[in-house]
């Protein structure tokens, strides 16, 4: 929601073949099941045409911090993770964007700090960032939150922007998402670059 308002459902496919501990630290804080998660937390940074990051989760560790630099992630009791594959076999390049990354802090380790492309020319982050999902559904609240007003060199969003929920949904949402997304069924993962 962007200032209480609601601006829709996003819905992403992940590669759990691909990045297995990212995408169970994803699936984890999407449900909620530790009692913390991506419900409530804030979109704090949108570039126009190129990203929009959120999922920053304060814990006792991160508080006093900028809201970009707070991450909390579902292993190690909350602390940061050594990403499973950099550079990521995961092309940023897709087709009209749409991958999501995990952020990482200053000595490359990641929390719970996403990101998710907006273009299809972010082959920059191949080097830098685990890519492990890919958007199937909800571009108009993508692009919705790519016209936000933001404060200056921040990026940060003028007004608050929260995940006001998140889920796991079921194995019916796979199929859709492959179909979605043109992925062959009997293949598992995404676009690979080659």
């Amino acid at each position: 929601s962007e200032d209480g308002s609601p601006l829709g459902e996003v819905r992403i496919a992940l590669f759990g073949d691909i990045a297995p501990r990212a995408v169970a630290n994803f699936l984890d804080l999407a449900s909620g099941r530790l009692g913390f998660g991506y419900a409530g937390s804030s979109v704090f940074r949108v570039v126009k045409g190129l990203t929009i990051q959120a999922g920053n989760i304060p814990s006792d560790a991160t508080r006093g911090r900028p809201v970009s630099m707070q991450g909390r992630s579902s292993f190690e009791g909350g602390g940061p993770w050594q990403p499973d594959r950099i550079p990521s076999p995961v092309s940023h390049n897709a087709p009209n964007g749409g991958i999501l990354s995990m952020m990482r802090t200053a000595d490359g380790r990641a929390d719970s700090r996403f990101f998710v492309t907006l273009n299809d020319r972010c082959g920059w982050a191949d080097e830098r960032y685990e890519g492990f999902g890919q958007v199937y559904s909800g571009w108009d609240v993508l692009r919705k939150l790519e016209k936000v007003a933001v404060r200056g060199t921040s990026n940060a969003p003028a007004r608050p922007v929260v995940i006001t929920g998140a889920g796991v949904l079921g194995a019916d949402d796979v199929a859709a998402a492959r179909a979605a997304l043109a992925l062959d069924a009997t293949l598992p993962g995404p676009q690979r670059k080659e």
